[in-house]
């Protein structure tokens, strides 16, 4: 018998090898509820397979463009990449955006998580804690704009407020 995660609830359950090939769901119910995400997948991989492949599609030039290549031979490849979602708000992102679409890159991800996987987020260590500006943002009370205002304008300045304000918050 082999041991397989259940693509509908990510459940583990065991098969003879010969159905390994046919087999991905605990039950009728899970491959039933898995339908609906299959079809989004199919749409995913689809857009992924155009813009790192199809010369005339928009996002080229920043996905195939530079190189970026999908390496999923199948649907089904990349449903057991990414297991289970999670939740309707999540997407599929890669982890290292200059990596290409394959297993081990590739992840859930809700949009404000690839926003902040962006190559051009901003990002601030304090105290040793490198975070998002948005996560600072969050974290502090101030605004975002006004953060992104002052490390334009005030390299370092941006870093030094958050550093007082996160020691105000640890002092009360």
């Amino acid at each position: 018998m082999t041991k397989i995660t259940c693509l509908g609830c990510g459940m583990e359950f065991r098969i003879p090898p010969s159905r390994l090939g046919r087999r991905r769901f605990c039950s009728r119910s899970c491959q039933r509820d898995r339908k609906a995400l299959t079809m989004s997948l199919r749409s995913v991989f689809g857009s992924m397979k155009s813009r790192c492949r199809s010369k005339t599609h928009k996002n080229y030039p920043i996905y195939g463009g530079v190189g970026i290549e999908v390496r999923f031979k199948s649907i089904g490849e990349l449903a057991d990449a990414l297991g289970p979602r999670p939740g309707p708000e999540y997407t599929v992102d890669r982890i290292d955006n200059d990596g290409h679409y394959e297993a081990g890159n590739v992840r859930w991800a809700t949009m404000r998580e690839q926003n902040n996987n962006r190559k051009n987020s901003i990002w601030f260590s304090v105290d040793g804690v490198e975070k998002p500006l948005s996560y600072w943002s969050d974290v502090t009370g101030i605004h975002r704009q006004l953060l992104y205002h002052w490390h334009v304008t005030r390299p370092g300045f941006a870093e030094k407020v958050i550093e007082l304000e996160v020691k105000s918050y640890s002092d009360s």
